[in-house]
């Protein structure tokens, strides 16, 4: 039964995820930065296929925010 529950949570988070992405588009977001831990990173880039930012990427978005470190 576990097994059962864990493959219907992980369809329920496809179908959120889905949902999500066509919200995004049809808000015509281009990019999305989320906060991630070094632990979870892999999530991240190798099931959702986000990629790392790079150092002078995050400079950039920082500066176009106005955020001071």
């Amino acid at each position: 039964i576990y097994i059962y529950i864990d493959i219907l949570l992980q369809g329920y988070f496809q179908t959120l995820f889905a949902c999500i992405e066509r919200l995004l588009a049809f808000l015509n977001v281009k990019n999305l930065v989320l906060p991630a831990a070094e632990e979870a990173e892999s999530i991240w880039t190798e099931k959702f296929g986000f990629s790392k930012m790079k150092l002078d990427q995050v400079y950039v978005l920082l500066n176009f925010l106005q955020v001071r470190i």
